[in-house]
């Protein structure tokens, strides 16, 4: 018997051990009213204000390197001209000449390098930029939810014993013992009850971050990019470092980037390089290279299988089906498989059951793109009935909520009543990370060392 206690005693600690939180399960109540306080107050407590301002001095840091090294190699470019010049009115080329030519040459290959890895970095200080405006957005989100949340359960609360009252009026029974047998099966205690479930406050959060995500990647990359001041700076001072006299004008900014136009239903063509690299895909880029179409049923992908021999993808129920009704068969025997040729227009591969599978990636990136549908005709919706968020008015029927949006807002509220709070009710942890941090690539000490080395020439 005492051996059977110590065995349930040590079984906890083989569960978790440490100082491992146990699982997350999500709320069956709202958050009261100095949760909601503590929830609105984060934004004045972990202002992103100093990491947008550190951001924007990175990109004017990188803008002057940008203009600096390119000038370097606009003065050497002329030096070797002024020499080749020399050399053409004397005896002809030399030795000298021919290294000041190979090593200006390798000097405009590493600028050339390192001014596309500036420029890939500038874009994505303006990502970081917009995911601190994003988790700001999401967090406000958050916070006017968890109210909306209170407000409605506690008016739902206080509706129903309205109506159970206006109900034993009706029937007559109006006596006390009715009125107790009437009551019996009222739970007070659970406010829960006859209302829809719960999201917490960090699932609100992350959907508002990931769609604010997919709107961002939904639009084009001149719209995110060419019509940002700070890249046109970075742009026009690279631009005047290479051509210092003015002699070649810079393209208008809606010329930089060259965008495709969608494909044909059933193309689904990505690059194998980057296929586990899902977390940053880029929406305006797939969508100009997947289509999340069936070129078969002409509908909207659910359940995609893609061909192992091109790059198409396909319905699976419609293209199993169709393998299944063919009649043709692998080396025309009776018993061999059936196979299709490829029913996406000019491709001349044959299909069999074996050739097709379910590629993951694809499919998450699929669904991404059609999210990301989904979200713009519902921001065009808004658009056109009115503008704005959809609102819904509740009475506020909970005297001792806060009011979120003033917290936010950074107002403060003065409350000639309020009941008083234990210090412990307030919230001390701080709130998890909400913008991921910017990785400018992994080579910034070569990228330092080559930078050197070139002011050095």
């Amino acid at each position: 018997m005492s051996t059977r206690v110590r065995q349930s005693t040590a079984a906890p600690s083989q569960r978790r051990s440490g100082n491992e939180p146990p699982p997350y399960e999500k709320p069956t109540f709202p958050l009261n009213p100095a949760a909601q306080r503590s929830l609105g107050q984060l934004l004045q407590t972990h202002t992103l204000n100093k990491l947008d301002g550190n951001i924007v001095e990175a990109q004017k840091a990188l803008s002057g390197a940008a203009g600096d090294i390119n000038d370097r190699l606009t003065a050497k470019d002329r030096a070797v001209q002024k020499q080749r010049q020399a050399h053409s009115s004397s005896d002809g080329p030399s030795e000298a000449g021919d290294d000041l030519e190979q090593r200006l040459a390798e000097l405009r290959d590493k600028v050339d390098r390192m001014t596309q890895r500036m420029d890939e970095s500038m874009r994505k200080m303006i990502d970081g930029r917009h995911s601190l405006q994003s988790a700001q957005g999401a967090l406000e989100k958050a916070a006017q939810d968890a109210r909306l949340q209170a407000s409605t359960q506690a008016s739902a609360q206080n509706i129903r014993p309205q109506r159970q009252r206006r109900r034993n009026l009706d029937d007559g029974s109006a006596d006390g013992e009715d009125d107790d047998d009437e009551y019996q099966d009222f739970e007070p205690t659970d406010p829960t009850a006859g209302t829809q479930g719960l999201s917490s406050a960090l699932e609100k959060f992350k959907t508002q971050l990931d769609d604010a995500k997919t709107r961002y990647q939904s639009h084009s990359l001149t719209a995110r990019y060419a019509d940002n001041n700070e890249y046109r700076d970075f742009r026009r001072v690279v631009h005047d470092a290479k051509h210092p006299d003015g002699d070649v004008q810079l393209a208008h900014h809606t010329e930089w980037f060259h965008e495709g136009d969608a494909p044909a239903p059933g193309v689904t063509t990505r690059g194998r390089a980057n296929a586990e690299d899902d977390d940053d895909d880029d929406i305006a880029v797939a969508r100009a290279t997947i289509s999340t179409k069936c070129p078969l049923t002409l509908q909207e992908l659910k359940s995609p299988l893609t061909s192992r021999k091109c790059p198409h993808s396909f319905e699976a129920e419609a293209i199993l089906s169709m393998i299944t009704g063919s009649s043709n068969r692998e080396q025309g025997r009776p018993n061999g498989e059936r196979y299709v040729q490829c029913p996406v227009t000019g491709c001349s591969q044959t299909l069999t059951r074996g050739d097709l599978h379910t590629d993951s990636v694809l499919v998450r990136r699929i669904k991404r793109l059609q999210r990301a549908r989904e979200l713009q005709d519902d921001d065009a919706e808004d658009e056109h009935n009115g503008g704005g968020p959809r609102s819904t008015v509740i009475e506020d029927v909970d005297e001792d909520a806060a009011d979120v949006d003033d917290i936010v807002a950074g107002r403060v509220i003065q409350q000639t009543q309020m009941k008083s709070e234990p210090k412990g009710t307030r919230s001390t942890v701080p709130p998890a990370s909400s913008a991921r941090v910017v990785d400018l690539g992994s080579s910034s000490d070569e990228e330092e060392a080559d930078e050197d080395e070139i002011m050095e020439e």
